[in-house]
């Protein structure tokens, strides 16, 4: 059961409490779920505010925040206020939905004063069967410029080049956009992200990532700019979320 957001339906909402306990319990009642990406390749840390009483601090480039949960809002959409080496920008259009997590991605350069960002959203309920559920973001500027939509494929630790030959793309994801997501079976899966023609742009490591985790079942996957230095390859880093409120960071064959 989702509730609707108006102020006028306010007896409605708390009939639909009683009867139901508020949606399925994955955020508390009336409130959604919010966290920030951090994918600004010279940031030296990003601060966001979104209300009066809910803010993050000193989020570390290819790192993001951990979750909190603010009230879903009569006027339906939120503004966040970023700062970052003492440039400060807004995202706005951010819906907040009771069971789901909105993530404020964002990506750019301070320096070349591209910074910006922009809200993705993905439902927390379990998956079913013990498996993971993924939500693939395309938040590469720079990559944006001649690859506007990534592909996204998780196979079986290997070659990705070999592995990806002939197969269907897991999921997909435009610049900017916010995706459907995908479920996939509890396994180890390196994971490969390819342009339309299916050259590889980055490409997890052999080693394998196990998912889903002991206690998170729901991720968002973004695919960034790789900062200075840290791409080992590949102009992409991916920062993979889950409904924890952890992060991983992977890099070009490191993982």
């Amino acid at each position: 059961m989702k509730h609707q957001k108006a102020a006028t339906i306010v007896v409605t909402t708390l009939i639909g409490l009683s009867a139901c306990g508020g949606g399925d319990n994955n955020t508390p009642p009336l409130t959604g779920a919010i966290r920030m990406g951090n994918g600004i390749v010279d940031s030296s840390g990003l601060d966001m505010s979104i209300t009066d009483s809910t803010s993050f601090g000193a989020i570390a480039v290819d790192a993001a925040s951990s979750i909190n949960y603010i009230p879903i809002s009569a006027v339906e959409n939120y503004k966040a206020t970023l700062t970052s080496n003492n440039a400060t920008f807004t995202v706005g259009g951010i819906s907040i939905d009771q069971d789901h997590v909105t993530t404020i991605f964002t990506y750019g350069e301070i320096a070349a004063g591209t910074q910006g960002g922009f809200p993705a959203e993905i439902a927390l309920g379990t998956p079913v069967g013990g498996q993971a559920a993924v939500q693939p973001v395309h938040a590469a500027l720079l990559t944006s410029t001649t690859v506007l939509t990534l592909h996204f494929y998780f196979v079986t630790p290997g070659v990705c080049s070999t592995a990806i030959a002939g197969a269907a793309a897991n999921g997909s994801a435009t610049f900017k956009a916010s995706p459907g997501s995908f479920v996939l079976a509890t396994g180890a899966y390196e994971i490969c992200v390819t342009d339309a023609d299916g050259t590889v742009l980055f490409d997890s490591g052999p080693t394998g990532i196990a998912l889903p985790l002991a206690n998170a079942d729901v991720f968002q996957l973004a695919a960034y700019d790789a900062p200075s230095d840290t791409g080992n390859g590949s102009a992409l880093m991916l920062s993979l979320l889950d409904n924890a409120g952890g992060n991983t960071a992977l890099y070009n064959l490191k993982n």
